[in-house]
């Protein structure tokens, strides 16, 4: 009883202070046809216009998401032929090592010294630590 009471009371005093308000949204190219009918008034051929401007940016909005789309596919088959060369050029370089390594052991040991003193220095490059850019702070 107590509840309902205090329930009662929040909505006298709500009640007393509402007010009442009227939004009308509108999303997309075109405004509502209230508003269509008001530039008709003001200018006849407005309506036209406006649904020609509304035409054009979707026509805008279909090229540009078509071009990305293509944009995507291509880029996705270039790295796809970009890793099917990598992967080639791995197993040339395996087949190499090991013929180096079977007719020519001498030229294998200076080989692989120099293959693991560029990926030793590659790794080095890639890890060291950069002064902070004070400009970006």
């Amino acid at each position: 009883m107590n509840g309902s009471k205090h329930k009662k009371q929040i909505t006298q005093r709500n009640e007393a202070s509402m007010e009442i308000k009227e939004v009308t949204l509108y999303k997309g190219p075109l405004p509502d046809p209230g508003s269509l009918e008001k530039y008709k008034e003001i200018y006849p051929d407005s309506v036209k216009i406006i649904f020609d401007m509304a035409k054009d940016y979707q026509d805008h909005i279909i090229k540009m998401d078509t071009d990305g789309a293509k944009a995507a596919k291509t880029d996705l088959w270039f790295s796809f032929i970009l890793g099917i060369f990598g992967q080639i050029g791995v197993v040339c370089v395996c087949f190499l090592g090991l013929f180096f390594a079977l007719l020519r052991p001498e030229l294998a040991k200076a080989g692989f010294t120099f293959s693991v003193a560029v990926c030793g220095y590659l790794i080095w490059w890639k890890t060291k630590r950069q002064p902070p850019n004070k400009e970006k702070q």
